[in-house]
Parts: C-alpha cells; structure tokens; sequence
C-alpha cells in the first residue's frame, strides 16, 4: 500500500467518545504501524483552531485529548495521534507547547505563608496583613503558619529547603539575612543565594523613649547626659542581637557615647522595666503604648520615617542627630530559591499591588510599622548594604560570633 500523503480528515483527527471515535482511532493506529501514513508539513489544519500556530501531530502517548488548537494530550502506551490544530509538524504526543500537560495552573491550592516567631507578635501581625492582602490580589486562600525557633532559624531553614513551586512562602525578617549571619559561624540555610526575592514589605518604627523621671525632653539632651555620665545610662532590649540592642549599639557608635546595656527576654519585658524605672531608655516600637498612655516619655523616632500614630515625635534628622541607621526593611517577602521565574512575577506584583492599597497601609500603622514596598532588586541590594554595616556593627558594640 503506497503512502498517503494527504491530510488527515477533520472528522478522524478529534476522537470522540462514541462508537465513532475508536473506529477512527482504530483505523489510524493501522496506518501509523504499517508506516503508511505521513504527516505533510503546511497541510491544512486537522480542525480550525484559535491558535493555530501551536503545532500538532504524531507522537508518543495515547491519543491526544486536549482541546482543540492547544495541543495538550495525555501520555500513555502506544503510539498516538495529537489533536492541535497548526502546520501538522511531527511532535511528542502529550508534550506539546501550549498545552495543559506542559503548563500546570499557578496556585494550585492555598499557599503557606510561614511566620518565623510565635502568634500574637508583631511580625505575625504583619504576616497575616500580607496573607490577607495576597490572597485578595491572586484569588486564592494564603494560610500563615508560625515556626518560631532558633532565632527565626527554624522557618527561615523550612522554607529554604521547601520545593520552589510557589506554594510555600517566607516572611523574611531581614535579622535573618543581615544579622544571623554574623552570630553563627554555620546556619542551616545559605542568607545570600537560598531564596528568591520577592519585595520588601514594612518598617519597623521603633521610638526612643525614657523613664518620666530621668528629667530629659529630646534626644540631644539624652545624649549629653550620656556623655557626662558614660556607662552609667542603662537601656534595655528585647535581647542580645535584638532590633533594640542594635539600635543602641548604633546610637553609641555614631555619637561616641556610652551606654549600658540591659537585655530581657522580650520587647514586653524591656518596656515594662522602663515604666518600672529598672533602666533608663529603650528603643522599641512597643514603646508607643505606654508613652502614649504618659507612663514614659517619647522623644524621637528612631530613624528617618515619621511615626503615622505618633506624628509629633522628631525624626532624627529632624531632631539634629546625625546617625547612619540601616537601609533595608525590617521584612521581606521570599520563595524557596529556584521558584519558576514566571511565578516570582506574579508573587512581586501582587505584593506591590497590596502594598499601594490604602487600607493596607492603614492596617500597618496599627502594629508600630510602616508600609515599605521595595522591589526584588533593592530589596537586595538594602539587605546586602545591611549585612555589611552589620559586620561593622556586631564586633564594636562586643557582640561575636557563636560556635
């Protein structure tokens, strides 16, 4: 039996389920295993398709069930017959462009946001602002998980080592990418090169307040009575490597001061002390409470960012000190590394689309943190810029690395 070197007629090239259908199947198997038929290149297309540009033709699997013009089809055992519309050009049955088979829908169920400390703090209240403003923006249920441990240690390595598929989402407290680095000499997740950057997400506003009675109404004349009694002004932290620990050691570094420092096991805990007169200052967003309640007395904030809830308190430019405070914000939002590139977008654009939304905003200013969107590039670059000020950092204030 010659050849045929004709196109294939409309009615065998889409297998229905009927009677029909298996006869054709059956009839075009025959042909393929006799050799007798051969696909012509530019031959019309087997069914009129909306993208016919997407090729079908002969190829491994069963026959092809995809919808018409796409090219998707199941694989299977034997030899098939693929049903896109387009030039006939021999390809993979089940495997080809376009199709269902080869573009799997992104979410494919409720992506995990994993919260790195415990419920009720204020990096979980953040998480759960993200969750809710995510899961408007891409139509899907994003579900916090909390995994405290080891410093952020224990999320942060859960992620990292997660499959990149989208499904699984870090939110990154950049302690763990500028900080941690520097206090242990081996971390179970690589900071620099294990994640995909996705956007910056808030700023922690932390406030410099002190005890009503130590008798000083702004920052400069806290600084000059640190300088007349040095390491003799104490203030307390959240803890060793805390945000307030930090804060304090920067403060003394930049103004040549001396303070003594008091760690607790919590900003809670430090704030309270404070209220209590056990330490003179604090730097710490769970300050606002209680200096706005009057029990202790708020002088500036900490960086260069108005406070929305406390707007009458100076910035440090603002109060004339001059204090080279880190770049980055305080969160990030992170994939494990190797997460399609196609989904990274849509996680980077749904997170700056969020972030623009005003009643989000809104909602940040109530957990003592401002809305910082950055994109993945600055985002980067800020964290790289902090890493380094921190390695400065860490050393001066006598804090070192553990084993």
């Amino acid at each position: 039996m010659p050849p045929i070197s004709a196109s294939i007629d409309p009615s065998l090239a889409v297998p229905s389920v009927g009677t029909t259908g298996c006869a054709a199947r059956r009839r075009l198997l025959g042909w393929l295993a006799a050799g007798a038929l051969v696909p012509v290149v530019n031959a019309p297309a087997a069914v009129a398709a909306p993208n016919a540009a997407t090729p079908g033709g002969v190829g491994s699997g069963s026959v092809g069930t995809g919808s018409v013009g796409t090219g998707a089809a199941v694989p299977g055992g034997g030899t098939g017959v693929g049903t896109g519309g387009g030039t006939g050009a021999v390809v993979p049955g089940g495997t080809m462009p376009g199709g269902a088979a080869a573009q799997r829908a992104w979410p494919e169920r409720p992506i995990r946001l994993v919260v790195p400390f415990p419920p009720g703090g204020t990096t979980d209240n953040v998480g759960r602002i993200i969750a809710d403003a995510l899961a408007t923006e891409l139509g899907v249920a994003v579900v916090v998980e909390n995994k405290p441990g080891g410093t952020t240690q224990l999320g942060t390595d859960f992620v990292a080592h997660a499959a990149p598929d989208g499904q699984t989402l870090l939110m990154g407290a950049a302690t763990a990418f500028t900080v941690l680095p520097h206090l242990r000499r081996k971390l179970p997740y690589d900071p620099k090169n294990g994640f995909e950057y996705l956007g910056g997400i808030a700023e922690y506003l932390a406030i410099v307040a002190v005890r009503n009675d130590l008798g000083v109404k702004s920052l400069r004349q806290l600084l000059a009575l640190a300088k007349e009694q040095p390491d003799k002004l104490s203030y307390g932290s959240a803890g060793i490597a805390s945000v307030g620990h930090i804060a304090g050691g920067t403060l003394q570094r930049e103004t040549g001061v001396r303070f003594l420092h008091v760690p607790f096991k919590g900003s809670a805990d430090a704030v309270n002390a404070l209220a209590g007169g056990q330490v003179d200052f604090v730097i710490d967003g769970a300050a606002v409470a209680l200096a706005r309640s009057g029990r202790i007395t708020p002088l500036a904030v900490f960086g260069n960012q108005k406070h929305p809830g406390m707007p009458e308190l100076p910035t440090l430019d603002e109060a004339g000190i001059e204090v080279r405070t880190q770049r980055t914000s305080s969160w990030g939002l992170f994939a494990p590394k190797g997460t399609p590139a196609e989904v990274n977008v849509r996680l980077a654009e749904a997170l700056k689309k969020a972030m623009a939304r005003p009643e989000i905003r809104e909602r940040f200013t109530q957990t003592s943190t401002l809305a910082d969107w950055r994109s993945p590039a600055d985002l980067r670059a800020a964290m790289d810029s902090d890493y380094r000020f921190n390695g400065e950092l860490l050393p001066a204030i006598g804090i070192r690395p553990e084993d």
